[in-house]
């Protein structure tokens, strides 16, 4: 039990239990002072781990890709809404080209029914007083032919005077 305590002289001793003896100032040891608590800045790195790092950059990829293909997703369906605002349009203009052809194919077939020979000879005659010209008034007009000119022959470059001199004298 000794070996417990540190010093032998602190305890009375003949008791059954031991007992520590009162310290008077005199006899009483200096007590330590504490040592003053020094406080050292902890100095914080934040550095990472390659491998973390390599995952937060294969992340970021990920998303800049998802965000990329969404941008071009809706991007699509933009161009699709735009499109088929068009389309309804081209159908419109479609049926108004249509309706129009239907009034053009009516109107030939009205010109075509009123108009033979006959008829426009006699609409000429009464209404328009025009009638067929007399031998007097027809003159007859002859143009002289220009004569044609002469194909004039290319300025042969220097290559082509050596083919052909060849050519000659193979034969």
């Amino acid at each position: 039990m000794e070996a417990l305590h540190r010093y032998d002289s602190d305890y009375q001793h003949g008791t059954a239990a031991p007992k520590t003896v009162p310290r008077t100032r005199e006899g009483a040891r200096r007590a330590r002072r504490p040592a003053e608590k020094t406080y050292r800045k902890v100095q914080v790195l934040y550095k990472m781990h390659p491998k973390m790092l390599a995952k937060r950059q294969n992340a970021l990829r990920i998303c800049s890709t998802v965000a990329l293909v969404f941008l071009m997703m809706v991007g699509v369906v933009a161009c699709n809404a735009v499109s088929a605002k068009i389309n309804l349009e081209n159908i419109s203009i479609q049926k108004n080209i249509d309706s129009l052809e239907a009034r053009i194919d009516k109107l030939n077939l009205a010109i075509s029914t009123k108009c033979d020979i006959q008829q426009v000879a006699k609409v000429a005659e009464q209404e328009l007083s025009m009638g067929f010209p007399e031998d007097s008034q027809v003159y007859y007009m002859e143009f002289e032919k220009e004569p044609e000119p002469q194909p004039q022959e290319e300025n042969k470059g220097f290559f082509q005077r050596i083919q052909e001199w060849i050519q000659g004298i193979v034969g």
